[in-house]
């Protein structure tokens, strides 16, 4: 019996309400224990039933990392021999069907492209779980393998809105960039996938970085994407060609200037591409300017 440690007192008490245990004759809170009401415990018992040990759920990984593995044994838990048909069922079981070593096939690739792009866990995952949708929906059955995995995973960098391009995938990959867009294209289709239109913004910072241009330039040439944007100019363009019209035009107001060639090979653009959305650029801003 438990007794009060300052005046050895057994009438002790609990309360239900606050779940302390308490001395009567002296007043000492002896205890204090959690309460937790019915709905509280229906909780608890609910988030405990949910949870599992083991590692986090990835898509990237064959099964998303659930798996079982046993030790195949002739005998069975009475020490007696199994038979043969037992045995064979048990050696089926551990056997991947074609499609599941295609997909994992298709993992491999996708996360040795991520490697050499410098993605993040979260996209490789996205792009995991696109290409198993599209493998499993038959997507381009019977053509090569690496296109699809990598439109997937093209799909999954348009989807969290990264500066990818077509080129990068074609020099990662090498395989050709309208291979990679005719099965990009094919996955939007035939999944429902709504990428987001790729906001010119994004790779301002990259042209700069890879051109050495001043802050003031990337400043001036989001000013200047801004503004172009607001008006509707941007709509139906390309965003390298203006990205590249952007950043051209910023360097030359600013005297940070770099040769056509230098930005239209920065942006993976033609020349010709670069002249026409300066015009562009250059007609809206004097219109806005006389008017």
């Amino acid at each position: 019996m438990k007794r009060c440690p300052e005046c050895s007192s057994s009438n002790l008490i609990q309360s239900p309400e606050i779940g302390e245990v308490v001395c009567q004759d002296c007043g000492l809170v002896v205890e204090i224990e959690p309460v937790f009401t019915d709905e509280q415990i229906s909780l608890r018992e609910e988030e405990e039933s949910k949870l599992h040990t083991g590692p986090p759920l990835a898509h990237h990984r064959l099964y998303q990392g659930i798996t079982s593995s046993f030790k195949l044994s002739e005998k069975n838990f009475k020490g007696k021999n199994l038979s043969e048909k037992a045995l064979s069922s048990f050696r089926r079981a551990d056997v991947q069907t074609y499609l599941e070593k295609k997909i994992g096939r298709g993992y491999d690739f996708i996360l040795s492209t991520g490697d050499r792009l410098f993605l993040s866990p979260l996209v490789l995952n996205k792009a995991c779980l696109i290409f198993r949708k599209s493998e499993v929906n038959g997507i381009g059955k019977g053509r090569a393998l690496a296109p699809r995995a990598a439109a997937a995973l093209f799909a999954a960098c348009r989807i969290f809105s990264l500066p990818r391009t077509l080129a990068e995938f074609e020099y990662a990959t090498l395989i050709p960039k309208k291979e990679i867009a005719k099965y990009y294209r094919m996955i939007l289709e035939k999944l429902l996938i709504r990428a987001p239109i790729p906001d010119p913004n994004i790779l301002v910072s990259k042209v700069i970085n890879k051109l050495k241009m001043r802050p003031e330039t990337e400043l001036l040439a989001l000013q200047v994407l801004t503004e172009a944007k607001k008006d509707g100019v941007v709509v139906g363009k390309h965003p390298s060609g203006l990205v590249a019209a952007s950043v051209f035009l910023a360097g030359v107001a600013l005297k940070d200037k770099r040769t056509q060639k230098e930005v239209a090979d920065a942006c993976n653009i033609t020349g010709v591409t670069l002249r026409n959305r300066s015009k562009d650029l250059k007609r809206f801003f004097n219109e806005r300017k006389n008017a």
